[in-house]
Order: C-alpha cells, then sequence, then structure tokens
C-alpha cells in the first residue's frame, strides 16, 4: 500500500512542525505539504498530489470547515479530516456537513492520527471521544424533544376551545389578570382553566409550558 499523502493545515506554527514530524515517522504516512492558512491549504492542494488534508478547524481567514466544502466541490477525492483543540458541539455538524470524513480533536496521540488517516482512505469515517460524546448527547436532546413535542401538539390539538383560548396567552406568559381582561372572564376561573391547561400538557408550571411550546415551534393562533 502507498504511503498517504498528507496536508498539515494549522496556524500554530509550532504545533503544525511538531505534528508534521510526529507523523513523517509513522509508517504509511508521508507529509507532503505543511500550510498555515485556509487559502495556502488550497493553493497547496492545487499543485501538489494530496490524499488526505488534516485541517485545523480555527485558522485565519477560511476556516477548515469553510476549506473542506471548497475540496468537496473542486476536489472530491480528497479526503478530510479536521482537527480541532477543543470537542466544542457547534464545530461538528458543520464539519459532518461540509463532508469531513474525521474529526479529532489536538491531544489525539499521533499514532492514532497516522492511523486515522489510513482509515479515511479506506472509506471509514473517524470522531474522537470526546465529539462524539459531544455527538450523541446532541442526539439524545433532539430525541427526547422530538418526544416532548408530539406530546404537546397532541394535549394541544384535543383541547377544548376555551381552553385553547387560555392556552395561547398563557404560551405568550401573559398573567390570570391578562388573560382575564382579554377573555373578559373572572380570574378565578383564569386560575382553573390554568389548572386544567398545565395538567393536560404534563407541565409543572406555566414557565415550563411557555419554554416548551417554542421549542415545539407551536404558534399560538394557527
Amino acid at each position: 500500500m502507498d504511503d498517504v499523502r498528507v496536508l498539515l493545515a494549522d496556524d500554530d506554527r509550532l504545533l503544525c512542525a511538531t505534528m508534521a514530524a510526529g507523523l513523517s515517522e509513522c509508517r504509511g504516512i508521508r507529509v507532503v505539504d505543511v500550510a498555515y492558512t485556509g487559502d495556502q491549504a488550497l493553493r497547496s492542494i492545487a499543485r501538489r498530489d494530496i490524499d488526505v488534508a488534516l485541517l485545523d478547524v480555527e485558522m485565519p481567514g477560511m476556516d477548515g470547515i469553510e476549506v473542506t466544502a471548497c475540496i468537496g466541490k473542486e476536489h472530491p477525492e480528497i479526503a478530510v479530516v479536521i482537527l480541532t483543540a477543543f470537542a466544542r458541539d457547534d464545530f461538528l455538524p458543520r464539519a459532518l456537513y461540509a463532508g469531513a470524513r474525521g474529526f479529532i480533536t489536538k491531544d489525539t496521540p499521533v499514532d492514532q492520527i497516522a492511523a486515522i488517516l489510513q482509515g479515511v482512505m479506506q472509506g471509514n469515517m473517524t470522531i474522537s471521544p470526546r465529539p462524539a460524546d459531544l455527538l450523541r448527547a446532541e442526539y439524545g436532546t433532539i430525541a427526547l424533544r422530538h418526544h416532548r413535542d408530539r406530546d404537546l401538539e397532541r394535549a394541544v390539538s384535543t383541547m377544548p376551545d376555551h381552553l385553547r383560548s387560555v392556552f395561547e396567552l398563557l404560551a405568550a406568559a401573559a398573567t390570570n389578570r391578562e388573560i382575564a381582561r382579554r377573555l373578559h372572564l373572572s380570574e378565578a376561573t383564569v386560575k382553573v382553566y390554568v389548572s386544567e391547561i398545565l395538567a393536560r400538557t404534563a407541565c409543572e408550571s406555566r414557565t415550563q409550558l411557555a419554554v416548551r411550546t417554542a421549542r415545539s415551534g407551536i404558534v399560538p393562533g394557527t
């Protein structure tokens, strides 16, 4: 198997030199160029034969994710692995959407990075443990929220009209007095209706109801 030809791009010149030296000592890896900005990385790709681009996520000018998107459009044969100092949950989905095949933190041992670079050439996708934990947590939150939303939507859809009117104002954080005035009800009646709405939606408080309604995308009055 031929050596994997790697472009390393990172604006930290010391780290870049250290990692390039370390990777060059790994069997099956050949660092053919280094770059310190996203623009330099793209220029290097245009003039060299590269198999994998190992890109720092944060660089001056074009960041690693923007460079990843450009590589995907202009050089889809090149695999991209994103390198980051921090396991931030906002970087990961953007990197994957841009087409990255790997997402690793800079504290990953060099020999493991070399194995990852070789793996992506075989079609593998690799995410370091800490970013993977963030991804699992995010999908878990989405799944839980989706379940709650369906419950809330079901509760709202079966709500009688006299409660639905109160719900719409309650979700907008109106007080009992404001609701009573706008719907021409007594505050005592509004209090009873609010209690019934909270019970139907399984909310423990008015605040929880307002937050869940906002998150669900339910638009009062539609």
